[in-house]
């Protein structure tokens, strides 16, 4: 429901949640390009078609979306009414390590439903078995922003100043899942050790 631009082996694509491009059965095996689509409403009660799935990874529970038709806006790592602007990288292990520590830093989060939520990092979860105990989902990170039913695959970032306005922006992970209200998902950081999946190209590492 929710789109966040990324590059793997030099393409770009669109990042989103696994589990609702087939009805929310998360543990489907057969995503393929040719049985699920993406695009926008037609205003009909149908869609206007933009592209299809290249990729989809159970372990992240989240799909890369190509574009089919060049005349569509180009993929970006803007946010929409994001005064700082896009995603410029990941937030690297060690990243993530210092954000947990600091007792008030805050992570915000883009959900269709939910729109714009600010919380913190709740828990660094690891690996957990998720979809009733039969998938085991990837670096998870649980935070305190809010997470609602059609919130999936919308990005959760952090701000870092750097002496200059606007602030850097970094993704910490996709939300995918609800934990006591807050927004959970694997981390960008471990799609990039596994997988090669990039946001930008400079990375928080502190």
């Amino acid at each position: 429901d929710s789109l966040l631009s990324c590059v793997q082996g030099g393409t770009k694509y669109m990042l989103t949640a696994r589990h609702p491009m087939n009805g929310g059965n998360c543990n489907e095996l057969s995503i393929t390009d040719g049985s699920y689509g993406w695009g926008r409403p037609d205003g009909g009660g149908g869609y206007n078609r933009h592209g299809g799935i290249s990729y989809a990874y159970q372990k992240f529970d989240a799909a890369l979306l190509n574009r089919e038709f060049p005349n569509y806006d180009e993929f970006t790592y803007e946010i929409t009414e994001e005064l700082s602007g896009g995603i410029i990288g990941r937030v690297t292990g060690d990243g993530i390590d210092v954000l947990n520590s600091e007792p008030l830093g805050e992570v915000h989060k883009r959900g269709r439903e939910s729109c714009a939520t600010v919380g913190k990092i709740e828990a660094v979860r690891g690996d957990l078995w998720q979809c009733n105990s039969l998938v085991n989902e990837k670096g998870q990170i649980q935070t305190t922003a809010t997470q609602q039913n059609t919130d999936s695959g919308g990005p959760v970032y952090v701000h870092r100043e750097d002496g200059s306005n606007p602030d850097n922006l970094y993704l910490l992970n996709i939300a995918t899942r609800e934990r006591d209200g807050g927004a959970m998902g694997s981390s960008a950081n471990v799609m990039y050790n596994e997988e090669n999946i990039t946001f930008g190209n400079n990375p928080f590492d502190p």
